[in-house]
């Protein structure tokens, strides 16, 4: 009877090796897909970051010139409104010495 008990616990265990075994390759499995997924965004991160930081590059770069062509529009806009008064003055002296 003891050898029968025996034999019963010892395929017992047996099978909760291999089941354990089963386990042990599912999630080694498990975590090669983790670790593929992760490798894939990390990727994926680099790319996003890239993008950003060149667009980031590109939008200052319009600030820049954003500002230069404002500077040269106010100084255009001061000679224009310089020549303007100018030319206001002008038209003043002439109508008040004109004879109407």
């Amino acid at each position: 009877m003891e050898t029968v008990k025996f034999k019963s616990w010892f395929q017992k265990m047996g099978a909760g090796l291999r089941a354990m075994r089963r386990d042990i390759t599912r999630t080694e499995a498990l975590l090669e897909q983790l670790d593929e997924k992760i490798f894939a965004l990390r990727h994926e991160l680099r790319d996003t970051i890239k993008i950003y930081k060149d667009s980031q590059a590109a939008l200052s770069e319009l600030k820049k010139q954003q500002t230069r062509e404002e500077r040269i529009l106010k100084h255009k806009l001061r000679g224009y409104i310089q020549d303007n008064v100018q030319d206001a003055n002008e038209l003043m002296k002439h109508f008040e010495t004109a004879d109407f």
